[in-house]
This record gives structure tokens, sequence and C-alpha cells, in this order.
């Protein structure tokens, strides 16, 4: 594909295809890095975060109904967001 760099507002903006984005799996406004490696531009997904339960739990002792309904709640957020993306 080629394309032109092109200003909007003060900043240089380049569009991509549809066809290029389903290609390499990527959405509207979904987030992503942007890096310059060897000469490149590389435009890559934010990667998904990574908790343990330690971390979900904050240290606190927690059952495992609080784990699970904690954790139901997050799929069902991170479910909508990937519906409302889609």
């Amino acid at each position: 594909m080629n394309a032109v760099i092109r200003k909007w507002g003060n900043s240089p903006a380049l569009r991509l295809s549809v066809s290029l984005m389903e290609t390499v799996g990527l959405a509207l406004d979904q987030k992503v890095t942007v890096k310059a490696r060897r000469g490149r531009i590389v435009i890559e997904p934010v990667r998904r975060a990574v908790y343990s339960l330690d971390d979900l739990a904050g240290g606190e002792h927690v059952t495992t109904t609080e784990v699970l309904e904690t954790l139901d709640r997050i799929i069902r957020k991170h479910d909508r967001r990937r519906r409302r993306n889609a």
C-alpha cells in the first residue's frame, strides 16, 4: 500500500486503509504504540496488562467468591469495550 503523509491540524498524519487494518487485526479507536525502529515506523497494539492475584487483591485477604466476582466484572467490562470497538 502506498500512502501520502498529510497535515492534520499541526501534525503530520497517515491514513490507513480498511483492508490493511483488517489484515493486521487492528480496529478503530484501538490503542496502539508507535515506535521508530531501525529507520522505520512500527505500529503495534497496546499489550494487555497482566495482573497477579496479589495485584487484584491489593494485598488484602479476599474470598474466592470475591475474586470470581471481580474477575467477572473485569471480563464483562472488557467484552463491552471489545464489542464497542468491533
